[in-house]
């Protein structure tokens, strides 16, 4: 029983450590975002259909690895976002492990709503 109460408080660790990846605060975001930052939102198209930032690109999180088809600068910052910030801080570790070195987890799309505000 103890071992498994380890593995699940590991798996926790692991997951808190994807969503809080490379969080980025609301105003250096709009500093990012003021110097040409790329806004993907990395929800589902129904999702991302039933709201938006206007300036974010939707890239669902099972496709991100193709964001070289809109966005082949790797340096290039980029600002990602979801429903929660879980799925964003999954993709922003993808991102950079596949050469991305600019990329920001904005966390929950309430939370990147403040960047237009």
């Amino acid at each position: 029983m103890f071992v498994w109460v380890v593995v699940g408080f590991v798996i926790l660790i692991i997951v808190m450590k994807f969503s809080l990846s490379s969080n980025i605060s609301v105003q250096d975001a709009k500093e990012k975002l003021e110097s040409g930052a790329v806004v993907i939102d990395v929800r589902t198209p129904t999702e991302f259909n039933s709201g938006h930032l206007d300036m974010a690109i939707n890239i669902p999180i099972e496709e991100i690895e193709k964001i070289k088809n809109k966005v082949n600068d790797k340096n290039k910052p980029i600002l990602l976002y979801c429903l929660s910030g879980m799925r964003a801080g999954s993709a922003c570790a993808t991102l950079k492990r596949i050469g991305y070195t600019d990329v920001h987890n904005v966390g929950s799309y309430s939370r990147a709503l403040k960047l237009v505000k």
